[in-house]
């Protein structure tokens, strides 16, 4: 074991925060890469999946205005499995930063710990 204050001890310190912090980021990257299921993609593609454009095609409103239905409903409807991909995606995506964030805190406060108060050799 390394005496406290000794220079080496605290750069092994900082070092190993450092790792933890690299591992941290790094997890979350990969954490948000996986699928989300559902065809939608990863976690990144979920979160920006576009509608598609136009929404309704003329075909589409015309059997919408013989059907007598309400076009914003018929909208909604065609509209909704991209929005579960975005809401897949968006949670995917915060999961990964809180996740990230637990493993951030105690690392940087280690590293900030160290880098200030450790006790220093006279």
């Amino acid at each position: 074991m390394l005496p406290q204050g000794s220079p080496a001890a605290r750069r092994t310190a900082m070092i190993a925060c450092a790792a933890l912090a690299l591992l941290a980021i790094l997890g979350g990257v990969a954490f948000a890469s996986l699928p989300t299921g559902n065809d939608c993609g990863s976690g990144w593609s979920a979160a920006r999946k576009p509608l598609p454009s136009p929404l309704l095609t003329d075909a589409e409103k015309e059997q919408v205005t013989r059907e007598k239905r309400n076009p914003y409903e018929a909208a909604t409807e065609k509209a909704r499995p991209v929005e579960e991909c975005r809401r897949a995606g968006e949670k995917r995506l915060i999961t990964a930063g809180l996740g990230s964030l637990l493993l951030l805190l105690p690392a940087a406060g280690v590293f900030i710990f160290t880098f200030l108060y450790w006790p220093s050799r006279d």
